[in-house]
């Protein structure tokens, strides 16, 4: 193959990455488009963005409290000589789950002993806090993500049906098609920076250089090898303000 065949087969085949974008957009429309492949990261979201303080109060309000009772319960509560010693105090299992989270245990015991009395009670509770709150927060996301996902797929048969409406479904579809040909030119983009470091191995930019192939050859392929996306972004000039006279 030789290199004026080998850059067009690679200029028409980002070309047809680009066109089937097009294509599965109008076919697909926007809302289904990014529906699918978002609305699993949506329903995360929603999960994360309500499990943490749902799971924070859940935790306070019916773990942690029963848990420190029930682990200094029968223990003989009283006025330590120092925080050191009531951090001797502490169950063992308590200080070695709290060292896994990396807590400063001598802060946490300066805190409980400077309650004054039951400081034993106070010691165990602060530690446990976090760890409850973390295991509420992680048992809510879980919980709550099935949730959401259960809702936004009631949610999808209402708007499907809302998108399915004249003029709102050719909006929909023109919208689907450019949304698309956007995912149909990162995926080109992706192909290129792999064909690009691929073609700096030895073995293969010996071979390419023997048939007299490179990027230059290309007119696409040598467009989105040399798009840089950062320094796009940052050189983007703000031509709404006003030049100074």
């Amino acid at each position: 193959m030789t290199a004026t065949v080998l850059a067009w087969v690679l200029d028409l085949l980002l070309v047809a990455i680009m066109v089937g974008g097009i294509v599965l957009g109008v076919k697909q429309g926007l809302f289904q488009l990014l529906f699918q492949r978002f609305h699993k990261l949506l329903a995360l979201f929603l999960a994360i963005l309500i499990s943490k303080p749902f799971g924070k109060w859940l935790a306070d309000a019916f773990l942690t409290r029963p848990l420190t009772d029930a682990i200094v319960g029968g223990a003989t509560e009283g006025t330590a000589a120092s925080p050191e010693v009531l951090l001797e105090e502490v169950p063992a299992f308590i200080v070695w789950v709290a060292r896994l989270f990396r807590y400063d245990l001598n802060a946490v015991a300066e805190e409980a002993y400077a309650t004054g009395t039951h400081m034993l009670h106070a010691a165990v509770y602060n530690l446990l806090q976090p760890i409850t709150r973390f295991l509420a927060v992680l048992l809510c996301v879980i919980a709550f993500y099935f949730l959401m996902k259960w809702l936004l797929s009631l949610a999808r048969g209402v708007i499907n049906t809302v998108f399915k409406l004249p003029v709102i479904k050719q909006i929909n579809a023109v919208l689907g098609g450019v949304t698309g040909l956007f995912f149909g030119a990162v995926s080109a983009w992706l192909l290129m920076q792999l064909v690009g470091w691929i073609l700096t191995i030895n073995g293969v930019s010996n071979a390419a250089a023997q048939i007299g192939f490179s990027l230059d050859h290309c007119f696409l392929a040598d467009a989105f090898w040399q798009f840089d996306p950062i320094h796009f972004i940052l050189s983007i000039q703000d031509y709404t303000t006003k030049p100074e006279v």
